[in-house]
C-alpha cells in the first residue's frame, strides 16, 4: 500500500471476509499509520480447505484527514 499524498494514513485495518475467508490469510507491515510518501506491504496466502473455487474479499480501511476510507479487493483461488 502506497501513500502518495503528504498527510498520514491512520487507523489502518485489514480484514478478509466472505464464505471462504478462512482460506486466505494476510500479514501486514502497515501497522496503524503510513506517513505521506511511505508504503507498506500486505502479503496474502491462499490455503484452500476445499477442491473448488474459493472466493473472499480483502477490505482495507484507513482514516485520512478525519474521514474513513475503504478499499475492497476480490480474492479467488482454486483448491486442487
Amino acid at each position: 500500500m502506497t501513500n502518495s499524498g503528504n498527510a498520514p494514513l491512520t487507523g489502518i485495518g485489514v480484514r478478509i471476509t466472505g464464505a471462504a475467508g478462512a482460506d486466505f490469510s494476510q500479514v501486514s507491515t502497515c501497522g496503524t499509520k503510513v506517513d505521506g510518501g511511505a508504503n507498506c506491504t500486505i502479503s496474502l496466502t491462499f490455503t484452500p480447505t476445499a477442491l473448488d473455487t474459493r472466493v473472499a474479499t480483502m477490505i482495507v480501511t484507513y482514516t485520512l484527514a478525519g474521514a474513513e476510507h475503504t478499499a475492497s479487493f476480490n480474492l479467488s483461488g482454486v483448491g486442487q
